[in-house]
């Protein structure tokens, strides 16, 4: 008899990061989401995530924590360049993945947004997504 036991994993959508940047602040500004995103997969097996550049990442200028920020917001024809990190390491989330190993729990993560100081831009809401992807 053989029997092959299949892993699988799913994705609680939790993360909206939202907040007030001010264009003549000179300090960076960073936000945390107020509902982390969490993710299930069969015990033992192995996952990873990673994010995308957002919708208006060919937009993006500028310095975010020693790397080039890879997104931006966008208001009509506006940009504010950020990036997003997991957690509060601030390890980049573009062009890196994190991995972890399913406990058949929800295992919970957090992405920080962070938004180099002294953008130049008018004022008015500024959106973007970021698409999140789990493998395994």
């Amino acid at each position: 008899m053989n029997i092959a036991v299949s892993g699988t994993c799913t994705v609680n959508n939790g993360e909206t990061l939202s907040g007030t940047y001010s264009t003549t602040q000179g300090t960076a500004t960073t936000f945390s989401p107020a509902t982390p995103f969490s993710v299930t997969c069969s015990n033992d097996l192995l996952y990873s995530i990673t994010a995308n550049t957002g919708l208006n990442g060919s937009h993006a200028t500028g310095t975010c924590q020693g790397s080039s920020c890879t997104k931006a917001m966008a208001n009509g024809s506006n940009y504010l360049s950020y990036d997003v990190f997991y957690g509060s390491t601030l390890v980049p989330s573009s062009g890196t993945s994190l991995s972890s190993v399913g406990t058949g729990a929800a295992q919970t993560y957090s992405m920080t947004a962070y938004l180099p100081a002294l953008q130049a831009d008018p004022t008015g809401t500024y959106t973007d997504t970021v698409t999140v992807t789990v493998t395994w």
